[in-house]
């Protein structure tokens, strides 16, 4: 059972591997409780060396030594009939190396195979009896592929005894924890006797095994290996044959190059062997080897078999029945094929394709051809490996080490676009890896886009790109100047390993396949020398579990889309039609050439607006939803109770952005059980004006604590039609990638978002690590405060990652918790912000109208293009009287310099007189009061009567939100209502939400009273402010009840300042109750000063 690194971590010290020195192991002290009991032994002095080796011995019996596999299985021939064992059938597979006991063989029964796990046919024994020591996969490094065994102590013997004899064995050997350990290897005959020796030499690091193989008349029965100078030695893959077996006729194939551009030939050989039979083996049917789809026969076939003549055509070679193998030999078919695709294409013949009269091959046999691309990669512009032939890199790359597998190499077992990719292995010492592309000279606007996978220890080892400008040292992309269009680092390497680039952000972790990463050069490196540099590095510890390392494929470079530019003709309109009548007009759109396609929506919105004012209040929710979970994508856990969590600081001037109550009582997630799954976590907040965020601030969930050291994605989004679907919105800035050093508590980062115009803003984050999907361990990373849900948290997410970050409508899943969860969890996402705002005159401020409407045939304009915006002015939608109208045609846009852009439209129904202060002779009134000449006085008309119920109507000065009262809501001012049997008798009430604001301002909020103590109705010349007597209470507006016309002063608390302000509505009522009355106009002065009626 294979045990996760962070188990691992859990019980095993993370360490160095320095090399061993002579007559010890230093691994073994790592090794912790499991190999104490032999830590005596393996750290004893050098034992004297053993008599059972001997020294020197002559070649007899017609022993025969081989230095490679392909001498060793011509001399064994086909079917070569050799038992296999590569140790991986027992348990455990852990990280460190595993003491068993002796001898090792089909009977074993100990910690490290049950009986039955090996092959019988041999047994593995040490000269002392100390045991026989187990190293498992990739414990020497990435090369080592299957287990490893040999004597526990360095100065014993390694001896393998066969039962039966053999007469051909073979072995991969490593010699020595420091590598290159010159391994001494004797055989020996069933008595004893010596059949010669010779001496093996891994070449390399520690990883690199040495083959070794010998064929012998004379029976085997035992082999003895010794590393020189007592440095230890293993072995795996041992393979062996008993003597005197009689097998049928057998195969083998083998194309000769293996590797072969596309359009060019590689001769296919398919072996007949009949070596263990003494007589001939005639076919009893046709041989038909049938290629794999995509090679074809390029040539004539030919054949060293009697009696029968092959045929080669299409995709089939053909050996008749009939044809005859020699006795003891073997024969062989020939062809040539080629294929016009690049890959790795296998040809295999199964068991029973030879059918012989003396029987038929037993076993299936297969060769791999792998055809590369014709002309190869050449970069710049691109590279994908597709013409090398590995482990061979592309010309201009430059790999920092040489060795096989010891650094940067081409592969054909793994690639994106087929057949080839780079890889670097990954390894459990400190290393450090650079494949370098050729030198490029970039552009304006450069980038850099590849495909890639990985799966590196967790936090622990990890990649990076890199550029050097000009031949300057190598630097990060990012510290460079440059940024990630999309791919970005996942997480924040630990800073206290010994991994050469600890501490910085990069990819790591498990990739989940292969992803697409898109790096937009720095300008800097415009017209000038540049390399990138991938790296790769390991700390001395462990490595990832299966196949691991880093590999690039398709290395292209691109350039930015130009952004789009859009401009408008005609800057405005004016219309002047009679009352009940419309008029048309138009305005055309543009995108500059060469840019990119302009995305835009249209809306009408009167030119009058309020103050930048967010919902920022808390608002008490109806309770939460019951209905039982269904099955979705997005899942939860509980935390743990903790403390109210303290505000971000907010600098003055500014203000906070808030839903939550600063306590979290659950952590959601998207996902499955196969992994975490990127999504972007969302607050709504609602503004009347642009502002700028300046800090986001997160509650990072305790619990999951490998949240440290991730790497969240900052986002922001803005809708100007404010209708609560972030999928039409546009997102404002680009990546802002921070890393995660809290948890249980609020961290803030540093961000500058502009926010163009009034609408709806979401702000939040994105679990950047998660993008590629199935990311383990599944972890929960938005904090859920489930006390009082708004309403305003929103959850977007893909079903097939990844998430969509720049158009949030692509992705599937979106909408806001409750809708998401359906029911069953509702609540804010701890998501807070700080911004500074507020002015008047900002552009598309203003609520809908109805009476201006424009369409356009098309919302996407490519580079070079024009689309006409159809306009209406009517004024019978709204019954427009007399007077002068004016409205914007709103278009918002993905131009990057202009979110917004605003038309103004002048409409003037029928011929009416000069409004005042519009240039004629009554000036006198034209320079006071709500004049430009102070900023701060801020008010518009309502028009609207007091909806006559216990309800009744809510206003909310800071965002001019006047509407039907809602008890989930308490961010409104004033209620007025109709109430029967009140305390006071029939008639209008009025609510001051005094219970809802901060402690401090509860008793300063309310309506301005007279002597009485009644709410008073005030006139023109009258002052609202800090002298003014102010009563909070709930009570009938007694001297308004009986009818009259006049002003309802007001001292509200003010979300966006944090003080208390002054204001007014003016009021017309009715006898007897104050119904039906309306609210005409409001006004208040946003510095907290005193307001007086004009």
């Amino acid at each position: 059972m294979k045990m996760s690194t962070a188990a691992r971590r859990a019980q095993n010290p993370r360490f160095p591997h320095p090399p061993r020195a002579a007559g010890g192991c230093d691994h073994a002290a790592r090794r912790g409780a499991a190999l104490s009991a032999f830590v005596a032994v393996l750290f004893g002095a050098a034992f004297a060396a053993s008599s059972a080796f001997g020294a020197s011995a002559d070649v007899r019996g017609g022993v025969q030594f081989h230095a490679d596999e392909a001498s060793f299985e011509a001399a064994v021939g086909v079917p070569p009939n050799l038992t296999t064992e590569t140790f991986d059938g027992g348990s455990p597979v852990g990280p460190f190396p595993t003491l068993c006991g002796e001898p090792m063989g089909s009977t074993s029964n100990d910690v490290c195979f049950a009986p039955g796990q090996l092959a019988s046919g041999f047994a593995i024994t040490s000269t002392s009896g100390n045991g026989i020591i187990e190293f498992p996969p990739a414990f020497l490094g990435p090369n080592q592929a299957t287990r490893a065994v040999g004597a526990t102590t360095f100065v014993d013997s390694t001896i393998v005894t066969l039962d039966p004899a053999a007469d051909a064995v073979a072995a991969n050997v490593y010699g020595g924890l420091s590598g290159g350990t010159a391994i001494d290897v004797e055989v020996f005959d069933t008595g004893g006797a010596s059949l010669g020796m010779t001496t093996v030499t891994p070449v390399g690091t520690r990883d690199n095994a040495v083959f070794f193989g010998v064929t012998s008349a004379a029976p085997i029965g035992k082999v003895v290996f010794r590393a020189q100078n007592d440095g230890g030695e293993l072995i795996d893959d041992l393979r062996f044959r008993a003597t005197g077996v009689l097998a049928p006729p057998g195969l083998a194939l083998a194309f000769v190059p293996a590797a072969v551009p596309a359009g060019s030939p590689s001769t296919l050989t398919i072996t007949l062997g009949n070596q263990s039979q003494p007589g001939v083996a005639t076919l009893t049917a046709d041989l038909d080897d049938v290629l794999p789809a995509g090679l074809v026969v390029a040539g004539p076939a030919s054949s060293t078999c009697t009696g029968a003549t092959p045929t080669a055509s299409g995709t089939h070679v053909i050996l008749p029945a009939g044809a005859q193998i020699p006795a003891a030999a073997a024969c062989s078919v020939s062809v040539a094929v080629s294929g016009t695709t690049p890959g790795n294409y296998t040809n295999t013949l199964a068991p029973g394709a030879l059918q012989t009269d003396l029987g038929a091959n037993a076993g299936g046999v297969g060769a791999t051809l792998l055809v590369t691309s014709a002309a190869g990669g050449a970069f710049p512009p691109a590279e994908d490996f597709d013409g090398s032939v590995p482990p061979a890199l592309p010309s201009g790359w430059i790999s920092s080490a040489a060795g096989a597998g010891a650094d940067w190499r081409t592969v054909s077992d793994v690639a994106d676009s087929a057949p080839i990719s780079a890889h670097a292995p990954e390894r459990a010492t400190v290393a450090d890896f650079t494949l370098q592309t050729p030198v490029f000279t970039p552009v304006a606007r450069q980038h850099v886009a590849f495909r890639h996978r990985y799966n590196l220890e967790r936090r622990f080892d990890g990649a990076v790109l890199e550029i050097s400008i000009d031949g300057a040292p190598y630097v990060d992309i990012v510290d460079a100047g440059g940024r990630f269009v999309t791919g970005g680092y996942g997480a924040t390497l630990n800073d206290g390993s010994n991994n050469p680039i600890g501490g910085r952000a990069a990819w790591t972790g498990d990739s989940h396949g292969w992803m697409s990463t898109v790096a937009t050069l720095p300008a800097a490196a415009a017209g000038h020398a540049t390399r990138l540099r991938f790296r790769t590095a390991d700390d001395a510890s462990f490595s990832a579990d299966g196949d691991n390392g880093w590999w690039i494929d398709t290395v292209a470079l691109g350039v930015d889309a130009v952004p789009p530019s859009a401009s408008v003709a005609p800057a405005s309109l004016a219309f002047q039609v009679d009352a009940g009548a419309s008029a048309n007009g138009s305005v055309v759109l543009s995108n500059a050439a060469g840019s990119a396609p302009l995305a835009f929506s249209i809306e009408t919105r009167s030119a009058a607006h309020a103050t930048l004012v967010p919902y920022a209040r808390a608002k008490a929710g109806a309770g939460k939803a019951i209905t039982p979970r269904m099955p979705a994508t997005i899942g939860s856990r509980a935390l743990a109770r903790a403390p109210i969590a303290a505000s971000p600081w907010t600098p003055a001037g500014s203000f906070t952005l808030q839903l939550d109550d600063g306590s979290a009582e659950t952590a959601l997630g998207a996902g499955s059980a196969s992994g975490e799954q990127a999504a972007v976590y969302l607050n709504r907040y609602v503004a009347s004006d642009a502002m700028t965020i300046h800090s986001i601030a997160v509650y990072w969930p305790s619990g999951d604590g490998d949240l440290g050291g991730l790497q969240a994605n900052l986002v922001a989004y803005f809708d100007a039609d404010a209708d609560g679907d972030p999928r039409n919105a546009v997102r404002l800035g680009v990546d802002a990638l921070v890393p995660i050093a809290i948890t249980g508590n609020f961290e803030t980062y540093a961000v500058d978002f502009e926010v163009p115009a009034a609408g709806d803003v979401y702000l939040g984050f994105v679990d950047q690590w998660a993008l590629a999907g199935n990311f383990m361990p599944r972890l929960f990373p938005a904090a859920l405060d489930e006390s009082g849900s708004q309403g305003r948290s929103y959850i977007s997410s893909a079903s097939t990652p990844p998430v969509d970050l720049s158009n949030l409508g692509n992705n599937d899943i979106t909408g806001t918790v409750g809708e998401v969860e359906q029911g069953s969890l509702d609540g804010n996402f701890m998501i807070r912000a700080v911004a500074t705002g507020g002015g008047s005159g900002a552009m598309c401020s203003g609520p809908v109208v109805p009476w201006l409407s424009a369409s356009a045939a098309a919302t996407s304009i490519d580079g070079g293009a024009s689309t006409t915006i159809q306009v209406i002015a009517d004024s019978a939608v709204g019954a427009l009287g007399e007077g002068e109208y004016h409205a914007q045609i709103c278009l918002v846009t993905n131009d990057p310099q202009q979110a917004v852009l605003a038309i103004p439209v002048d409409l003037v129904v029928g011929h009416p007189p000069a409004a005042a202060c519009s240039g004629g002779a009554d000036t006198v009134f034209c320079d006071g009061f709500e004049s430009s000449a102070n900023p701060n006085l801020v008010g518009g008309t309502i028009g609207a009567a007091v909806a006559d119920s216990a309800d009744g109507s809510a206003f909310d000065f800071a965002t001019a939100d006047y509407h039907g009262y809602d008890a989930g809501i308490t961010g409104d001012d004033v209620n007025l209502y109709d109430l029967v049997g009140g305390p006071d008798g029939d008639g209008m009430y009025v609510y001051w939400y005094g219970d809802v604001v901060p402690p401090a301002f509860q008793t300063a909020v309310g309506g301005v009273v007279d002597g009485d103590g009644d709410f008073a109705v005030l006139q023109a010349g009258d002052t609202i402010g800090p002298g003014s007597p102010v009563s909070g209470a709930s009570r009938r507006l007694g001297n308004w009840v009986g009818g009259t016309d006049g002003y309802l002063g007001v001292a509200f608390y003010d979300e966006a300042s944090g003080q208390l302000n002054y204001g007014y509505l003016h009021l017309v009522t009715t006898a007897p109750g104050g119904f039906p009355a309306q609210v005409l106009d409001w006004a208040y002065d946003r510095s907290g000063a005193a307001i007086t009626i004009p």
